[in-house]
């Protein structure tokens, strides 16, 4: 089963895939805009450039929306959107699966509180054949990562500790044949 995970972000998105066994990450940019009709061209864009990333079929990982603290801002709301129009155009394609920014770092560092920097420096040890170019494609291959375990084909299968206690949150669909 091929497996895309997706980092979303308006300024830059992060995308990693594990398709026909061959793993890849890479990232998507947009500038600011002005104004809902240019926050409308950068969402569809964003989502354009992840279903042209994305395999034909595939379980979806994308990391769920998170209140920053700045509360409810108009920035939020567009995140948010981003979110749902890449989970609606996703769902044509396989199952969607949210994970908590959290729930990514336990399972690419063993740590749930990790930055930025200790999810990046994880996956590019775990996973030294693969270009990584930042954090936001490092954050989409771990997601990649936890669909690739959960389908029964891990692209990281030395992995044991902490970071397997990550694959116990998510909210999995059932497999075809499971009972």
């Amino acid at each position: 089963m091929d497996v895309l995970g997706v980092d979303p972000s308006l300024t830059m998105t992060g995308m990693a895939k594990s398709e026909a066994g061959l793993v890849s990450a890479r990232r998507f940019a947009t500038s600011p805009v002005e104004g809902l009709a240019g926050m409308r061209r950068r969402i569809r864009w964003i989502v354009r450039a992840v279903l042209a990333f994305a395999p034909a079929e595939c379980v979806t990982v994308i990391e769920a929306p998170v209140l920053a603290s700045g509360g409810m801002s108009g920035e939020f709301v567009a995140r948010c959107g981003l979110y749902h129009f890449l989970v609606d155009q996703l769902f044509v394609r396989g199952p969607v699966v949210a994970v908590a920014p959290p729930t990514r770092a336990l399972y690419a560092t063993g740590s749930g509180r990790a930055g930025k920097r200790e999810v990046l420096a994880s996956m590019r040890a775990r996973h030294p054949d693969v270009l990584i170019p930042d954090h936001n494609a490092a954050d989409a291959l771990a997601l990649c990562g936890m669909g690739a375990r959960w389908s029964g084909h891990p692209i990281d299968p030395g992995l044991t500790g902490r970071p397997l206690e990550a694959m116990a949150t998510p909210a999995w669909p059932q497999l075809k044949g499971d009972a």
